[in-house]
């Protein structure tokens, strides 16, 4: 079994071999292969023949098929059966080698005891402009969280609420989260949509998301005050607002101590830079990590349907002014 197994590692024909080895450059190297093709396509199906052959005759322990006194060649009445057979054993062998990899793999991402958080949110919570994704404060709350939770960062640069909002069904059959964190409007703000529009499509999430039995966080954000008071009253209250209305954990303004510091702003003075990305992680972390841990006994408990617990939310306040959101 040793050397049919070599045979098939090293796989090729002793003849191309010394033709190859005879030809310097790969100009003559070329010329060998090309020089007689019929001859090399018989031989590589004679040497792929032998060693089905031999494979077949190892697995199955079969005696070797009688020659024909006429042709001097194989009989054909037991190839197919042994091919066939061969190849049979040689994926039920392959199966069983992978089973322990694929059934670790397995068990590890579908660990009932540990809550799956989905990211739905825009260019703030999709690394836009850093040279290392890694670097975005989703990429480090999954490494606070490794081994206790598993995060699945769904966010687009350049996402409005509409286009959350249809993308997130989807989302919640694939995944099932535990908890869901929506990190939407910035773009809406920007393009000067309706506030109402995006309270319809964030409201849907969140229905949405709580009949799938996961919880819900806002992450709520603020625009310039060149838009004028009255939009972005309205624009701001809508976080508020939802919160509220659903008894929602709300972090006011994700780019606390942030949207104001230059150094800590990309160039476009639109997008955090890596630096501000563990500070935006900080404001997230007080009003999350309670919703974890109330999370976690449900996820081990099968993940029965919920309902938001009141006593989980963070009483909304005012956005820090001056603020500039995201936009790809």
């Amino acid at each position: 079994m040793e050397d049919l197994v070599e045979g098939i590692v090293t796989g090729f024909p002793v003849g191309l071999k010394r033709s190859k080895r005879g030809a310097k450059g790969p100009a003559e190297r070329k010329a060998a292969l090309s020089a007689e093709p019929s001859a090399w396509k018989r031989r590589y199906a004679q040497y792929a023949s032998h060693l089905v052959q031999r494979l077949g005759r190892c697995l199955l322990a079969t005696a070797p098929a009688k020659k024909s006194v006429a042709t001097s060649t194989l009989t054909m009445r037991r190839e197919p059966l042994a091919g066939l057979m061969a190849g049979l054993c040689m994926g039920l062998a392959a199966l069983c080698m992978a089973a322990p990899a694929l059934a670790d793999a397995s068990s590890a991402d579908s660990r009932t005891d540990r809550p799956t958080l989905l990211v739905m949110g825009d260019s703030l919570s999709a690394a836009y402009g850093l040279e290392r994704p890694e670097d975005g404060w989703v990429s480090l709350l999954a490494m606070r969280l490794e081994g206790e939770a598993r995060v699945v960062n769904a966010s687009i640069s350049g996402e409005t609420s509409a286009g959350g909002a249809t993308r997130l069904p989807k989302l919640l059959g694939q995944h099932s989260p535990d908890i869901v964190l929506l990190e939407l409007g910035a773009n809406d703000g920007l393009r000067g949509l309706a506030p109402s529009q995006m309270r319809r499509n964030l409201e849907s999430m969140i229905e949405k998301s709580q009949a799938s039995g996961a919880r819900v966080m806002l992450l709520g954000i603020d625009i310039p005050p060149n838009y004028g008071d009255a939009y972005r009253q309205a624009f701001t209250g809508v976080f508020d607002d939802l919160a509220e209305r659903h008894e929602l954990p709300l972090v006011p303004f994700l780019l606390e101590g942030v949207a104001l510091q230059d150094a800590l702003m990309q160039d476009d003075g639109l997008h955090p830079t890596a630096e501000a990305q563990p500070i935006i992680l900080d404001n997230v972390w007080p009003t999350l990590a309670p919703l974890l841990e109330q999370a976690k006994p449900e996820a081990a408990a099968g993940k029965e349907a919920i309902s938001p617990d009141s006593s989980a939310a963070v009483s909304p306040s005012q956005p820090v002014p001056g603020a500039l959101p995201a936009q790809a």
